[in-house]
């Protein structure tokens, strides 16, 4: 099915660029993606903390915990990512609470030490682009954490990419899904992860794709005890334009708040974008 190409996954964040920041502020859907990220993340998060950013992309999220009264650690993959994500921070008046940025892989963060940050944030999809080496990536997130440290991560749902080839209807994805998505010889006994096949038209970059009580479970064999679970999107996806929600003002805040509302509903949990888990390391 393909190994990690860590090349491949930095050419494409290089390109992409400023997209990564518009993408969670174009659409109902980003917004409520965004939304359900911050309403986990913030409880964690206090004056004071030192957090690493992993995978931080343009620095939206570092915004916020910073303006929450910590210090961060830019951390990316991509060089242009973490250029926009330190332009995006200064132009907020934030640069100096800025520890250092770094160019790295998330399946190797030997440049920091054991339990050197209060807390990890690794939001979006970097472990699912981490594929096989996932768990050495999970491994790697949980290390630099301190002991009752806190861990938010989140991870690409393999059950709310399934649910999207009925909302979807695209008969020619679902024809030759052999070469889409590895499902086995009986779909019925799904693993908890899956991967998308090297080559597929139909993923931005090859992934690994989670259900809900696999990553839970993954967490915490790592070393983490559960503090909360959710999905972002439960009810719509970023690939379906809400175009009449989207042109009613009380309809976008009535979804909004519906989402907010049951992301963390556990009949819900397969469903959405994103698998979101909170931990702290024990």
């Amino acid at each position: 099915m393909g190994a990690y190409d860590q090349e491949s996954v930095r050419r494409f964040f290089d390109r992409f660029g400023q997209r990564e920041w518009e993408r969670l502020e174009r659409d109902v859907a980003g917004q409520a993606n965004y939304a359900i990220h911050r309403k986990l993340l913030a409880p964690e998060v206090q004056p004071g903390m030192r957090i690493l950013d992993a995978g931080c992309g343009p620095g939206r999220y570092a915004i916020d915990l910073i303006r929450a009264g910590a210090r961060v650690t830019l951390a990316d993959l991509s060089p242009v990512q973490l250029e926009l994500a330190a332009g995006n921070v200064r132009d907020a008046g934030l640069e100096g609470h800025v520890d250092g940025r770094h160019e790295v892989d998330i399946c190797d963060l030997g440049v920091f030490a054991t339990a050197s940050f209060d807390g990890v944030v690794c939001y979006g999809g970097a472990l699912s682009y981490t594929r096989e080496r996932h768990p050495g990536a999970l491994a790697e997130l949980v290390r630099v954490v301190r002991p009752g440290g806190f861990l938010a991560l989140s991870a690409m749902s393999l059950y709310g990419i399934l649910l999207l080839l009925g909302v979807l209807d695209i008969p020619g994805f679902l024809e030759t899904m052999p070469h889409h998505l590895d499902l086995g010889d009986d779909p019925s006994a799904l693993p908890g992860c899956v991967m998308t096949v090297q080559g597929s038209p139909e993923f931005h970059q090859p992934m690994a794709l989670f259900a809900a009580q696999h990553l839970q479970g993954l967490v915490s064999a790592a070393g983490c005890d559960i503090v909360r679970t959710a999905v972002a999107n439960p009810l719509s996806w970023g690939l379906v334009a809400l175009e009449k929600t989207a042109a009613s003002a009380a309809a976008r805040e009535t979804l909004l708040e519906l989402e907010l509302a049951l992301c963390e509903d556990p009949r819900l949990a397969d469903r959405g974008d994103h698998l979101i888990v909170i931990a702290r390391k024990r």
